[in-house]
């Protein structure tokens, strides 16, 4: 949901529905937020091998990127 929340926030933006475009960000903001203890939790669980890890930390970084770029069009 997380990258479906970002996208409608940009679409929405670009097309100046800033209401939509702000609630849809909070939503992948909180979507995000909720992401990262359980990463946190499945390392300390041995639960991801570290390729996965390295992979999902890639991911979660390049969200991130268009999470503070979709911030910035606020």
């Amino acid at each position: 949901m997380l990258l479906t929340y970002a996208a409608i926030a940009e679409t929405q933006h670009s097309i100046g529905n800033k209401q939509v475009a702000v609630r849809m960000l909070t939503k992948a903001e909180n979507s995000y937020a909720a992401l990262l203890p359980r990463l946190s939790e499945a390392k300390e669980l041995k639960e991801l091998t570290v390729e996965l890890e390295a992979h999902y930390q890639s991911k979660l970084k390049q969200v991130r990127e268009r999470l503070d770029g979709l911030n910035l069009l606020g």
